[in-house]
């Protein structure tokens, strides 16, 4: 009789462990991050890098720093999937991987990746994932009529992720910048926009789950809204998606992401739709990419080597 009170004892403790490790897995969700790092070039010319980077001052020392830098914040935002903007190629997204490696958990560990860019452009976006990734797809369009430069027509990088929970689709954004704001880069938006419409709702017929990120370097607030539903435009189509960067009462999620002059905006965003649930979402501020008073990012510069990105990171997690 004891040894069957013994076992019927354990095996309660068994349940309730695996009963609290279950529920906390499904409290915390799916992380993701996404951040744009800002410039990240690595020291081989090809040509297409900005002017400051084929510089003397941009050297292998400043770009290993970097890469430890970087490295040790994504460590510690420690979410299972990462969707960086402004990766310059494969060969930074590899020393970004390698510099990933170490005394680190097996199963914390970013086991997939992938890497997308126009051809002759600066800058791309990169994902790693803790997840198998598949399904890679890269979405372009072309000008017609426009004269905008390579640079502004940065492709939207599609991946699917499957996780214990399900699998969804992943969409990671870089959309024009506003530097020097012209009709042209209003246009660009417009068609970058427009396919990512496209192609959610694509998705959303085909019954897949959503998730769309990245630094589409227009506010929240100048989206089509009702209330925390946004709806992106395809010509007269339109497909609602939930911004994370509204409470439950439909309040702001401050501080924001960027700072121009003083002031705060939200250029970088997560979409959810098709049976997705945000469980958490915040702009990263607890970390020394930001300042430790005034929450606001702490831009790389390259001059003196120090900095981060002048972008904060933004994590969030989800469920099914």
């Amino acid at each position: 009789m004891k040894n069957l009170k013994r076992t019927a004892l354990l095996l309660s403790l068994l349940l309730l462990l695996c009963t609290q490790e279950g529920a906390a897995l499904k409290q915390k969700g799916i992380s993701i991050v996404s951040w744009n790092v800002q410039t990240f070039f690595d020291t081989n010319t090809e040509g297409s890098e900005y002017k400051e980077f084929r510089k003397k001052s941009w050297n292998n020392e400043k770009y290993t720093e970097r890469l430890k830098r970087l490295s040790g914040a994504i460590k510690a935002l420690d979410a299972d999937v990462v969707a960086l903007q402004e990766v310059e190629n494969e060969d930074v997204l590899h020393d970004i991987y390698n510099f990933l490696q170490g005394e680190w958990s097996t199963h914390k560990k970013y086991r997939y990746a992938t890497f997308a860019k126009k051809n002759g452009a600066a800058l791309g976006c990169a994902i790693l994932s803790r997840f198998p990734i598949a399904d890679i797809k890269v979405h372009e369009f072309t000008f017609n009529s426009l004269t905008a430069s390579e640079n502004g027509a940065r492709p939207l990088l599609e991946v699917s992720v499957s996780t214990k929970q399900g699998d969804f689709v992943l969409f990671v954004n870089h959309w024009k910048s506003q530097k020097d704001e012209n009709e042209e880069s209003c246009k660009i938006r417009s068609m970058q926009e427009g396919i990512l419409a496209h192609n959610i709702q694509k998705k959303l017929s085909e019954g897949l789950p959503v998730v769309a990120c990245g630094d589409f370097n227009k506010d929240i607030q100048t989206f089509c809204l009702q209330d925390s539903v946004v709806c992106l435009r395809e010509k007269s189509k339109k497909v609602s998606v939930k911004s994370l960067w509204f409470t439950s009462e439909d309040l702001l999620v401050e501080p924001g992401s960027y700072v121009f002059r003083g002031e705060w905006s939200r250029l970088d965003s997560f979409f959810i739709a098709g049976g997705i649930k945000a469980e958490s979402f915040s702009p990263c501020t607890d970390g020394p990419w930001a300042y430790s008073d005034s929450k606001e990012p702490i831009r790389y510069r390259i001059e003196s080597g120090k900095g981060y990105s002048d972008h904060l990171p933004i994590k969030c997690a989800i469920s099914f």
